[in-house]
């Protein structure tokens, strides 16, 4: 046991020596590699990687390996990033953006990856740890996590799930008033008949959000509006549900629709599959509306017009809500929650025009 230890810190010395020497962002060797050339089992490589990456001298990227991490500069207040690694579009579409947008702040942000099948405990409490920044991977949070939670970090910002019952930070998207948006745009072409195509997990807090706008807002218009369900479960294929789903629902002959929204922009080629194959052409017989605003979307043929979430305007309230809360005054009572959301905008693109007729 005491030399399995030894072997374990004398590989994270050497790596660390190693690493902390590269230039950011250089790519670093595999975990079979440094097996391979130190002699070592692939539980030491890993917990002295996890050791590495816990300082902020390794970045371990999802799908793409390990990195040398940029150091902190000067003075600045570090900020621990907790990602799911689960491969995600969205998380590392955020995740670039958030680097990005604290570069020219006070903070540096430091990426930790956790396994998205297991419990947010696992990320385990550090004393010294100031500012924790959390994506959870899952749409609830159990009793558990909610209790890990509050004491992982001195503060405690969650990101995407929006947290009104608990006294944590939170930092969404305004899902609801981008499902409002979705409608009003469709109405305000002249579509008086709509649905919903809900590709993602239904019980997600962002989907149920941006489901309730555009019902409300289809209600407050007079406007008939339906849901139709992908039935999505945790590990499927977002795209070709959608595609199923839209097909099924088209069966029965031409659509009693006339303008579409889909809950996010990531499974739009799927809905214009089964458009296509069922002779609809868009947006002449269906206008196509889609949420998120991904760098594709102006690729897709025709380019989907969307509900832009921009991810610069994310790092920037990121940025205004950390400073509120460190000089937030101490008042000897647990802090006011703050919840801050980012509003959306509407980007107009060929998939959206007047109904038919």
């Amino acid at each position: 046991m005491g030399n399995r230890a030894s072997k374990s810190e004398s590989l994270y010395q050497q790596l660390r020596e190693a690493y902390g020497q590269a230039a950011p962002g250089a790519r670093l060797p595999t975990v079979r590699a440094i097996m391979k050339e130190y002699g070592v089992s692939q539980g030491s490589v890993d917990r002295a990687l996890e050791r590495l990456i816990g300082q902020g001298i390794v970045e371990a990227r999802p799908r793409e390996g390990l990195f040398a991490a940029a150091p902190a500069t000067g003075n600045k207040i570090r900020v621990d990033l907790f990602l799911s690694n689960h491969p995600s579009h969205t998380v590392d579409w955020f995740r670039q953006s958030l680097l990005a947008g604290f570069a020219e702040s006070e903070f540096t942000v430091v990426i930790h990856y956790y396994r998205y099948d297991r419990p947010l405990s696992q990320i385990g409490r550090d004393p010294d740890r100031e500012i924790a920044m959390v994506w959870p991977n899952q749409a609830t949070l159990s009793s558990e996590d909610i209790a890990f939670l509050g004491g992982m970090a001195r503060h405690v910002i969650m990101l995407n799930l929006p947290t009104h019952s608990l006294s944590l930070d939170s930092l969404c998207g305004d899902d609801d008033l981008g499902g409002c948006m979705a409608a009003k745009h469709l109405i305000d072409l002249g579509h008086r008949r709509l649905a919903m195509l809900v590709t993602s997990l239904t019980d997600h807090p962002t989907i149920l959000a941006r489901t309730a706008g555009f019902l409300k807002m289809a209600r407050l218009m007079d406007v008939p509006a339906e849901v139709i369900q992908a039935g999505t479960r945790w590990g499927d294929n977002g795209t070709a549900k959608a595609h199923a789903a839209l097909r099924a629902r088209l069966r029965a002959g031409r659509p009693d629709f006339t303008g579409l929204f889909v809950d996010t922009d990531w499974n739009i080629n799927g809905v214009y599959k089964a458009l296509q194959e069922n002779g609809l052409s868009v947006p002449r017989d269906i206008s196509v509306i889609s949420h998120d605003g991904i760098p594709d979307g102006e690729f897709f043929s025709p380019p989907i017009t969307t509900i832009h979430q921009d991810q610069k305007q994310w790092a920037q309230e990121a940025v205004r809500l950390l400073r509120r809360r460190l000089t937030a005054p101490a008042t000897g009572r647990p802090p006011t929650a703050i919840h801050a959301y980012v509003p959306p905008d509407l980007l107009v693109r060929a998939s959206t025009a007047a109904p038919p007729g």
